[in-house]
Order: C-alpha cells, then structure tokens, then sequence
C-alpha cells in the first residue's frame, strides 16, 4: 500500500509541475491487459479512485481494462515509439525482459511478497 501511494503521489507531481495552473481537468488513459474483476483490475480501480481524489478531481482516469488497447507488448511497444493512446499501463515485469530489463525477471520470482490478501 505503501509504494501505490507513493506512486500516485509522484504522478500527481509530474503531472502539477508541468501546467500548476490547470483550468479543465485532464484525462489521463491507464491500459490493462486484464478484466476489472481481477486482483490487478481492482488496483487499477483503486488506483483511479485514488488519484481523482487526491486531485480534486482536476485529474481523470480513464481505465481501459481487459486488453481493449492490446496485448502488454504492443502497448509497451506504442509507448516507446511515441503513441499518444496510452498514458499509463500496469505491466508484469516479466514483460521489461523483452526490453532489456533482464534483472526485472528478479520480480517474477514466486513467494517473494505478501500473499495477495494482504496487497488491498
């Protein structure tokens, strides 16, 4: 809970520092490649929740879940090449060692981190 909040909180900043003086609220579009009822689709809806919150609302998210923007590599993929369809996505860290991210692997390993049911 720790690192969601410390990572909504970056974002946030990113996102002030560049226009401090937002008159209309922005959208931002967040990708995940699973369904919304998945334990990863409620931490995107948390996510979001958490976000418009915190900003007032001058901030949106428009989460788009169950791969309706394709598979993890093409959204990684039209990222990198300088897409404009998608501002942030949740992606396994299995999928960075296609990139180069060889210690990312490290993440995937099993049994490293609480049990789900303390992750929310």
């Amino acid at each position: 809970m720790k690192k969601f909040l410390v990572s909504v909180s970056l974002v946030m900043m990113l996102l002030f520092s560049v226009s401090p003086a937002m008159s209309a609220p922005i959208t931002l579009v967040y990708a995940e490649v699973n369904p919304l009822d998945t334990i990863v689709g409620h931490i995107a809806t948390t996510f979001k929740d958490a976000v418009e919150k915190l900003s007032n609302g001058e901030i949106k998210i428009d989460v788009q879940a169950g791969g309706v923007l394709g598979t993890e590599a093409q959204i990684l993929d039209g990222m990198l090449g300088g897409g404009d369809t998608v501002d942030i996505m949740r992606i396994s860290a299995f999928a960075l060692s296609s990139y180069g991210c060889q210690k990312a692997m490290l993440l995937s390993i099993p049994y490293i981190f609480r049990p789900r049911n303390r992750l929310l």
